[in-house]
């Protein structure tokens, strides 16, 4: 199409141009934004079982498998069925960052799954040992995940 100022596709170039600068190198547009939506529903999903691990600490008592009926487990429950969400985000998380190819989405998706899995691997010692060192580990692994995913905003950009 020719421009109204007598500059044969100029608009067209311009278009095309700017389309070109909103694609990332590596991944589309909408695998980005997917990512950043992701990030923000893990973030979310951290704090959720956060609140989860709380409330157990506070409120519940370990059922022992010597006694006939242990207490209300609902929020045991929750807490589990959480952390089996956050890994299915953070493995989604992992694959779309692969699939995006910048490092800027790699290293924040790994660490951040690295993290889930030693929460999750400490939670699961820390309810057969009830060590607090596994309570620690646990603290620590949400620690990594939620600050990997917190500032993989920043740096997905950059990436």
């Amino acid at each position: 199409m020719d421009d109204p100022a007598g500059l044969p596709g100029k608009r067209l170039h311009m278009a095309a141009t700017q389309q070109a600068a909103d694609v990332q190198p590596g991944g589309s547009p909408r695998l980005y934004r997917r990512l950043d939506r992701l990030r923000v529903a893990m973030i979310a999903a951290l704090a959720v079982q956060l609140c989860l691990g709380v409330a157990n600490s506070l409120w519940l008592s370990q059922p022992r498998p010597n006694l006939a009926k242990a207490s209300p487990q609902s929020l045991l429950s929750a807490h589990t069925t959480m952390a089996y969400v956050i890994i299915a985000l953070a493995v989604w998380i992992l694959v779309d960052a692969i699939r995006a190819k910048p490092r800027g989405y790699l290293v924040p998706a790994c660490t951040g799954i690295a993290g889930v899995l030693v929460a999750y691997a400490s939670g699961l010692t820390y309810y057969d040992t009830e060590s607090n060192v596994w309570s620690m580990l646990m603290t620590i692994g949400f620690a990594i995940a939620i600050t990997s995913y917190a500032l993989a905003g920043r740096r997905w950009r950059s990436g």
